[in-house]
C-alpha cells in the first residue's frame, strides 16, 4: 500500500534498476544444462548460496557484467533477452 500512495504522489525512489533473470531464461538453462532443480541448477552456474540465486531471479541481487554475460553464454542467449529490467518499488 505505500508503494501505491507513493506512486499516487509522484515520489520516486533514488534507488537505481535492477536485473531479473526471467522465467523464460531459467527454463532455457534447465533445458541447455540437463538440471531439473533451480537449486542446483544456480549452484552449478556459480550462485552457490541459494539465497543469491532467489534474489537474481527476483530482481534483488546487484547482477555484475561478468555474471549476466557468463549466464548468457550458457543459454546461448542475447543478455537483453535473459533480463528484464525491475524497478526498485516492484
Amino acid at each position: 500500500m505505500a508503494d501505491t500512495q507513493t506512486l499516487e504522489r509522484g515520489i520516486t525512489t533514488d534507488a537505481r534498476a535492477r536485473w531479473r533473470l526471467t522465467d523464460q531464461a531459467l527454463r532455457r538453462l534447465k533445458r541447455v544444462t540437463g538440471i531439473s532443480s533451480t537449486d542446483e541448477l544456480g549452484a552449478r552456474l556459480g550462485f552457490p548460496s541459494r539465497m543469491t540465486w532467489w534474489r537474481l531471479r527476483n530482481g534483488l541481487y546487484d547482477i555484475r557484467m561478468s555474471e549476466a554475460q557468463h549466464l548468457s553464454d550458457v543459454a546461448g542467449w542475447p543478455i537483453s533477452r535473459m533480463f528484464e529490467r525491475v524497478s526498485a518499488g516492484e
